[in-house]
């Protein structure tokens, strides 16, 4: 039998009544000059170029230690006692730097 690895094992939350929040994910690349006004850079503006992903996560009435976070290679979990997002993330990212 084939084992799955935690991380991407397919959780059933259907019986969560949370609502999800409202997110958004934001590409940030590291750009230098050549790329932007002569062209010679080898990056695109499309996402498989980023360098930097910021996860914008918006629970309304919750302060930081209302909240549990919990961020893995590729997946981000946030929950407060109202709203939970369990998001699978578009890129991989360090998990060990939040």
């Amino acid at each position: 039998m084939l084992q799955v690895p935690t991380e991407y094992a397919i959780e059933d939350e259907t019986d969560d009544p949370r609502p999800q929040p409202e997110y958004d994910i934001l590409y940030k690349q590291d750009v230098m000059s050549e790329d932007i006004f002569l062209g010679m850079g080898d990056k695109t503006p499309g996402s498989q170029d980023c360098t930097h992903m910021v996860v914008k996560v918006v629970f309304p009435g919750a302060t930081m230690a209302d909240l549990d976070l919990d961020v893995t290679k590729e997946r981000l979990r946030a929950a407060s006692s109202k709203l939970k997002l369990n998001l699978y993330l578009p890129l991989p990212v360090d998990d060990s730097k939040g």
